[in-house]
C-alpha cells in the first residue's frame, strides 16, 4: 500500500504543469449513471466537486443502485479527488475516501431485510472539458466494505461554475 502510494505522489509531481488548469473555489454540479459489481445492476446519482487548491478537489456524492434480483442500495460518497491536468481540457484524478451504504435485501427465503456499512473508496477517473462550463467524465472506484465489497463504473455530465 505504501509503495502505491508514493507512487502517487511521484507520479502528481511528474505530470503536475506549474500552471492550474481550474482555479481554487470551482465547483461543478451534475449527474452520474453507471453499473455496481455488487448487485449486477445499473447506478444513477448526483454529484457536486469543490476545487479546494490546485491539486485537492472535495467530491461528495449520492448513488442509487437500482433494484435487481431484489437487491437495492443508496451510497453516499465522500471523496478527495488528487487533480492532475494531462493537457488543456483533460484532467487525470486518483481519488479516496469514505462510503456510507445502505443496503435493502427482499428475498422470500429471508424477508425484507436492510443493511448500513462503512467503508472506504480507492479508484480514479478522467473528465474532459468540453466547453469552459460543461464537463464530462469517467470513474471507477472500488469500496471497501467488510462482507460486501463492490465497485463502480460510472460516466458523468457537469456544469462548472
Amino acid at each position: 500500500m505504501n509503495r502505491i502510494f508514493s507512487i502517487l505522489i511521484l507520479l502528481m509531481a511528474i505530470l503536475v504543469p506549474s500552471h492550474a488548469m481550474a482555479q481554487r473555489g470551482e465547483k461543478s454540479l451534475g449527474i452520474m449513471g453507471g453499473y455496481n459489481t455488487r448487485s449486477e445492476s445499473a447506478v444513477a446519482g448526483i454529484y457536486f466537486q469543490y476545487r479546494c487548491g490546485q491539486l485537492i478537489r472535495l467530491a461528495p456524492d449520492l448513488q442509487y443502485v437500482i433494484k435487481h434480483d431484489g437487491v437495492n442500495a443508496y451510497q453516499f460518497n465522500a471523496n478527495v479527488h488528487f487533480v492532475i491536468n494531462l493537457g488543456q481540457k483533460v484532467n487525470f484524478y486518483p481519488l479516496a475516501g469514505v462510503t456510507f451504504q445502505s443496503w435493502r435485501f427482499n428475498a422470500q427465503e429471508i424477508g425484507k431485510e436492510t443493511k448500513n456499512y462503512l467503508g472506504v473508496n480507492g479508484g480514479a477517473g478522467i473528465e474532459y472539458m468540453a466547453t469552459s462550463t460543461l464537463k464530462v467524465f469517467f470513474e471507477g472506484k472500488y469500496s471497501w466494505i467488510k462482507n460486501l465489497p463492490s465497485g463502480t463504473f460510472a460516466i458523468g455530465l457537469g456544469y462548472c461554475f
